[in-house]
């Protein structure tokens, strides 16, 4: 099982981690130096006698893989070198801080032992999907870190002998992409009816349960776990394309004009009705057949 659900399961064996040892306060943004796949970096992280690790390898095509839950420490931040970013404590590796141990470290694939091939644009996008995720799961600040928490760069903890890691990782725009997720976006309300997550409301409103973290954004406290009561008003954003959402065992007309447009009135339902006239029949309450592709 891994935490992340785009990611390939690679995990290592759990003697080469500090099991149920990890509480994350920073995202650790790390470049490879070598490698071209996450299955190639994976059988590594598995067989090394060095025994080192980080809990996700993101590929030039994408594709992400998991090898260390982020429950438990990877083996790849334990130390500071002298020079270290001034809010990290010393961690010298006898002080008994261990970096370890409140970090999630995230590997890039790079063939360029220096660390300079450019990052390819599927690549940078999973990256950055793959950073919203965790900060959004484990409360960490989606910004350049500080005492208080963030995302750093492997060359914070050891600046010299990683000084060039995690090399070109485009940091400027990563810093823009997590600004812009925080600005205003248009939006409407939905008035809840009462037992919906953000999944539910997501799968209404993207056709896809999974696509939460912009809702997190909008409505401030809430998580993947909150359970909304009736009448409560969350904020969600206005989707100007259309929406194809796969009907469950209770929905009907009036309950999908209430999540796609706002309202269950009449003329809402009259324009679903329009929009897939060979798939809804004309009632507003009667539950709809599972597993309809619906257009909204």
């Amino acid at each position: 099982m891994v935490d992340y659900a785009k990611a390939i399961s690679m995990l290592v064996n759990e003697q080469r981690v500090f099991i149920n040892q990890n509480t994350p306060k920073w995202v650790v943004l790390h470049k490879t130096a070598g490698m071209t796949t996450v299955q190639e970096l994976g059988n590594y992280f598995a067989t090394t006698s060095l025994m080192t690790s980080s809990h996700y390898g993101v590929g030039l095509d994408g594709s992400v893989a998991q090898y260390v839950l982020e429950k438990d420490g990877a083996a790849g931040n334990c130390c500071t070198e002298v020079g270290h970013a001034t809010f990290l404590p010393d961690a010298p590796g006898s002080s008994g801080i261990n970096l370890n141990m409140c970090t999630i470290s995230i590997e890039h694939l790079d063939p360029a032992t220096d660390n300079s091939s450019p990052v390819t644009s599927q690549q940078q996008q999973a990256s950055f999907d793959l950073i919203v995720d965790i900060c959004k799961r484990h409360n960490i600040p989606m910004r350049e870190g500080d005492s208080t928490g963030g995302i750093i760069t492997h060359a914070q903890i050891d600046p010299v002998s990683r000084s060039r890691c995690p090399g070109n990782y485009p940091l400027s725009e990563l810093w823009s992409y997590l600004q812009n997720m925080t600005q205003t976006t248009k939006t409407r309300d939905v008035v809840c009816l009462g037992g919906e997550t953000l999944e539910t409301i997501a799968h209404y409103v993207f056709g896809n349960s999974q696509a939460v973290q912009e809702l997190e954004v909008l409505n401030k406290g809430t998580t993947v776990s909150t359970v909304f009561t009736k009448g409560q008003v969350i904020h969600v954003p206005v989707v100007t394309t259309p929406v194809t959402v796969t009907t469950g065992n209770s929905d009907t007309l009036a309950k999908l004009a209430h999540y796609g447009y706002g309202t269950s009135a009449d003329m809402m339902i009259q324009k679903l009705l329009s929009q897939n006239p060979s798939v809804l029949p004309a009632i507003g309450a009667a539950p709809l057949p599972a597993n309809l592709k619906i257009i909204l």
